[in-house]
């Protein structure tokens, strides 16, 4: 294991716990959020799920556990 590696991790988890990315790159002593962004980041398809549940609890829609905004998401991203 190399110390990217451990960078690598320490920043996917900071991003996993919902930390801001400009946060996450003062964290990492980056000079701009873009190195974070390109770098370090990584969308999950846990992260998607998230997103979706936050979208739907946003929009009021107390019976969806996120599947059909990620799908929306998914499918917009496609066309």
């Amino acid at each position: 294991m190399q110390l990217y590696d451990l960078r690598h991790t320490y920043c996917t988890d900071l991003e996993r716990a919902g930390v801001p990315i400009n946060v996450a790159a003062k964290l990492m002593g980056h000079s701009s959020v873009k190195v974070t962004e390109r770098i370090y980041t990584h969308t999950g398809e846990d992260m998607l799920q998230r997103a979706g549940s936050q979208l739907s609890a946003f929009y009021g829609d107390g019976n969806s556990d996120g599947n059909d905004a990620v799908n929306r998401g998914k499918k917009a991203a496609e066309s």
